[in-house]
């Protein structure tokens, strides 16, 4: 049997350590080793609790929790980092290895934080007609002339138009209105409108002026 000397095992087993290494990928990015060290060795000689450089205290942010505590801030940190505006020309520069593990921990604190972030769906416009609109509407549906510019109050506008839904609001008067003229209407649609309390005249000429009164029951008893 043939001996096997330690040198061979390790000539051996080097080789595939060393494709172990390798295929584990790039180190994952964390906060102290990423983040934190750039803060202290390129930001934090300038903005600190006693020299604020630009109003900017950047000592609370060796916090992890100011990762998303205080994201707006850090969009600004991460934006002039990424773009060589800091730190500013003359002072050390970290490589571009080092800025990009730190800008790519904090997005990725970011994108995950996110994900657990309900969306926001956004405001739904309460929409309702102008009164040249609804005057058109009730016209063109029931055969109704209501005039809507006599009774209501008057649309509010924005940037020179009275049509548009996010500007339109319904006020107290309004909707009072609008219970108003749904009776007037209805009304009118169903052919129930009030008759008028005087009684009407007719004139009219032939060879004998003759005036006509009609009154009140005789027009019920005639058109309904």
């Amino acid at each position: 049997m043939p001996i096997v000397s330690p040198r061979s095992v390790a000539k051996a087993v080097l080789p595939l350590c060393a494709a172990l290494l390798f295929a584990q990928g790039p180190v994952k990015p964390t906060f102290d080793h990423s983040v934190q060290p750039l803060l202290t060795k390129s930001c934090l000689s300038c903005h600190n609790d006693r020299l604020q450089s630009g109003s900017v205290n950047l000592t609370p942010f060796v916090n992890p929790a100011t990762v998303l505590g205080n994201r707006e801030d850090w969009e600004k940190v991460v934006q002039k980092v990424r773009s060589g505006e800091m730190p500013p020309k003359g002072l050390p520069r970290p490589s571009m290895d080092q800025i990009t593990a730190f800008t790519a921990f904090i997005e990725s604190e970011w994108e995950r934080a996110d994900k657990n972030v309900k969306p926001d769906p956004g405001r739904v416009t309460a929409r309702r007609l102008n009164r040249i609109e609804y005057t058109n509407t009730i016209r063109d549906l029931l055969a109704v002339d209501f005039r809507a510019e006599r009774d209501f109050p008057t649309d509010d506008s924005g940037y020179g138009f009275d049509n548009i839904g996010d500007v339109l609001t319904i006020s107290p008067i309004l909707m009072q209105k609008y219970l108003e003229a749904a009776e007037t209407i209805s009304s009118r649609a169903l052919g129930a409108d009030p008759l008028p309390a005087k009684p009407v005249e007719f004139e009219y000429h032939t060879k004998t002026k003759t005036v006509r009164r009609l009154d009140r029951s005789n027009i019920e008893a005639t058109h309904r």
